[in-house]
């Protein structure tokens, strides 16, 4: 597991002792910057390190996405499904977490890298649910069998925001 930990300068791994309540840290795979929201995965054969245990570099193309609050903060954990690798993004405009988004990362390589949207609409947002509101930001999602997922969501809701009015519904 990485959780997160950008107020430590470093991105740490935790192994499982007794999953899923005992967790350790095992290693900083990289410090010295306030790295967010950070996901590594396998892929081809590689973690983009000699082992899980570095050590790690950055990519010569990182970072990747500047300056575009549509896209720039990543919102869960990579999936690689097949030969396809699928990266999930926070929308973070107007504000934080406001949607989720779906790319796809075409080209990776140790020097090259490129990603193209996977879907034209945000996966989900804001809606009329008390707890997505103020907006959804992550996303983790397994795969139960060729056909189907299953996903964990975040989202949030604003202490104090009013429900607007389309989002309130009589009945689930």
């Amino acid at each position: 597991m990485i959780p997160e930990a950008h107020q430590t300068e470093s991105v740490r791994l935790y192994e499982a002792w007794s999953f899923p309540t005992k967790w350790e840290c095992t290693d900083a795979l990289l410090r010295g910057h306030r790295f967010n929201d950070s996901s590594i995965f396998y892929y081809h054969g590689r973690w983009h390190a000699p082992n899980l245990g570095g050590p790690w570099q950055e990519h010569p193309r990182s970072p990747i996405i500047q300056e575009n609050p549509h896209i720039a903060r990543p919102a869960g954990r990579v999936v690689v499904v097949g030969d396809r690798i699928l990266s999930f993004e926070q929308d973070c405009f107007p504000v934080y977490g406001t949607k989720v988004r779906s790319l796809e990362i075409t080209e990776l390589t140790p020097s090259t890298y490129r990603e193209q949207p996977a879907s034209r609409s945000p996966l989900f947002g804001p809606s009329w649910r008390l707890w997505t509101q103020g907006g959804m930001h992550h996303i983790d999602s397994h795969p139960l069998d060729f056909h189907q997922w299953i996903a964990a969501v975040g989202g949030g809701r604003h202490i104090g925001w009013p429900i607007p009015e389309e989002w309130q519904r009589a009945t689930c």
